[in-house]
């Protein structure tokens, strides 16, 4: 897992435009209001106002401090408030009764407990779910200019799969805004368990299909058993790659080693099946491995000492000489940057 670090100046661009956009988006749908920037691409077009819902949950989701502890509230702020808004919304709310309605809410024949459970939180449920509507609104499947995830991911800027670090993230739209690549966004704390936080800046994870879909999926993540790339500013120091030679079938394993006491990113690597899939990259690390009896200890050095009229830094060389990042913060730039920094320190080539 990659960290992103929130206090860079373009992730505070992203955040604080994510906040303008979305706030605008929520309050139109509410109480149909629009914010005093002309230019505002939000207010600016048609939005259907949702009827029926209560004064009081409107004043709730629409009042200035909520909305912008809800849309960019760090991880640990995010679940305080989906609990004070389903207590407003469903009276006797309880975390307990709300899991049984999610395993439940959609049986064909359901008992009549059942039926009064799926009662008490079906239409709550669906409306958070009209209000943050990710799916609807959000990744805007058409070529329209505004903004959407596209953008999102266009203003985050990231390169390769925040949980793996194996596939590359790009984001790309035509001169025409045709809309051609971007990176999934993860839920970390699942929208389907947490509608409210549907659109919530820090639960959206660039990350690939793969571990969004295949391997995440709707998987129960909390801040006390799992890293978030947004906090854990080491969480790639919590586990090293390594490898070892199979005494059976004389071939090399990939192996993760965490530091003491790393529990909670062993849970983490282990729910996004690292290790599994990164088994698939034997070819990548013999390749690794045969560079050693290439090059020597001091392949780097002798590099920048043999072209130094070239001015290339050792970050530059590095990159060269063995198409990765060397830097933590430029993991995200290349695929298996992190893999292959672990194990090129391990056969000491650096």
């Amino acid at each position: 897992m990659l960290f992103i670090d929130k206090d860079e100046p373009s992730i505070i661009q992203a955040r604080e435009l994510h906040l303008s956009r979305v706030s605008c988006r929520i309050r139109r749908k509410l109480d149909g209001t629009k914010c005093n920037n002309q230019q505002c691409e939000i207010c600016n077009r048609v939005t259907h106002k949702i009827k029926n819902v209560s004064n009081k949950i409107v004043e709730i989701l629409t009042d200035e401090i909520f909305l912008k502890t809800i849309l960019v509230g760090l991880p640990q702020e995010l679940f305080e408030m989906c609990e004070l808004v389903w207590s407003e919304m469903v009276p006797g709310f309880n975390w307990q009764e709300y899991e049984v309605f999610l395993k439940i809410k959609n049986s064909k024949n359901p008992t009549q407990l059942q039926n009064i459970i799926i009662n008490k939180y079906l239409n709550s449920h669906n409306l958070l779910r009209k209000i943050f509507d990710y799916d609807d609104w959000f990744k805007n499947g058409k070529d329209q200019v505004r903004y959407d995830a596209y953008q999102l991911a266009t203003n985050l800027n990231r390169y390769t799969c925040t949980y793996c670090n194996r596939s590359y993230t790009h984001t790309i739209k035509t001169k025409d805004n045709h809309k051609v690549m971007r990176p999934t966004f993860d839920h970390w704390f699942a929208h389907t368990r947490h509608p409210l936080l549907g659109l919530s800046f820090y639960n959206l994870i660039p990350s690939c299909a793969l571990c969004n879909s295949s391997v995440k999926g709707f998987k129960e993540y909390l801040i006390s058993s799992h890293l978030h790339p947004y906090i854990d500013k080491d969480c790639c120091d919590h586990i090293t790659f390594d490898y070892s030679l199979d005494d059976e079938t004389r071939k090399y394993k990939i192996n993760l080693i965490p530091i003491a006491g790393a529990d909670r990113a062993v849970k983490s690597y282990e729910d996004l099946m690292i290790k599994e899939i990164y088994s698939s990259h034997q070819s990548e690390l013999s390749d690794l491995i045969r560079i050693k009896d290439a090059y020597s200890q001091q392949y780097i050095s002798e590099m920048m000492n043999t072209y130094s009229a070239a001015g290339l830094t050792h970050e530059e060389v590095y990159r060269l000489a063995f198409g990765v990042e060397l830097s933590s913060a430029d993991f995200h730039k290349r695929p298996l940057s992190k893999f292959s920094k672990d194990i090129l320190s391990k056969l000491k080539i650096i």
